[in-house]
């Protein structure tokens, strides 16, 4: 965690890159290294952007990993697509195939493919009129993960039963509900690449 966190503010020794990683698939029980409820020791980041799987119908995948992080932090730190995705695969004879996948390795691609659009928008409207390029110009990490959760949807509503939430009358197997505003079944919401480029192409 404290390397992915150094590459994206780029105290690796290179210059700080927007990181992406998926939330996890273990959302029914406990995470990697037994971390019950919280996200895996390899998860515990605070400048990548988490990505929680979002089913077909709308609602966090069943199998999503759900935050909080350690020390309370909101994650996941976003939602998107990723239930039935096609995706490369090899067969059992050794060919290149596609086949669906469904998971949070689904769904983190794309955030990372909203990551290009976003720096071709800040290209095209920022640095191309002075002769710059992003090589030598490219916008800190921190900037293209505040376009992406000030731009995604808000989720709100019931989501999924958890065996730890409990009732008043301490019922178990409550159901979790997304709230206004960020929380720890959706994060800020739903990825919305339209309006993300959008907000880099205003001046």
């Amino acid at each position: 965690s404290q390397i992915r966190d150094q590459l994206t503010t780029g105290e690796a020794g290179i210059d700080g890159i927007p990181y992406v990683t998926s939330a996890g698939n273990n959302g029914s029980g406990a995470q990697r290294g037994a971390q019950w409820d919280f996200y895996a020791l390899n998860k515990q980041t605070k400048n990548p952007l988490l990505v929680a799987n979002l089913s077909s119908s709308g609602l966090v995948a069943s199998s999503s990993a759900l935050g909080p992080f350690h020390d309370n932090r909101i994650g996941p730190t976003i939602s998107a697509m990723g239930s039935g995705i096609s995706s490369t695969a090899i067969n059992g004879a050794g060919n290149y195939v596609y086949a669906n996948y469904s998971g949070t390795s689904m769904s983190a691609p794309m955030v990372s493919g909203a990551i290009p659009l976003i720096l071709q928008a800040y290209q095209d409207n920022y640095l191309t009129q002075y002769g710059h390029q992003l090589d030598d110009h490219r916008p800190v990490a921190a900037l293209t993960k505040a376009i992406l959760v000030n731009t995604a949807d808000d989720m709100r509503g019931p989501q999924r039963a958890r065996d730890e939430l409990i009732d008043a009358s301490g019922a178990a197997g409550q159901t979790g509900r997304a709230t206004i505003g960020p929380d720890y079944f959706t994060g800020f919401g739903r990825l919305n690449v339209a309006e993300a480029v959008v907000l880099t192409q205003q001046s």
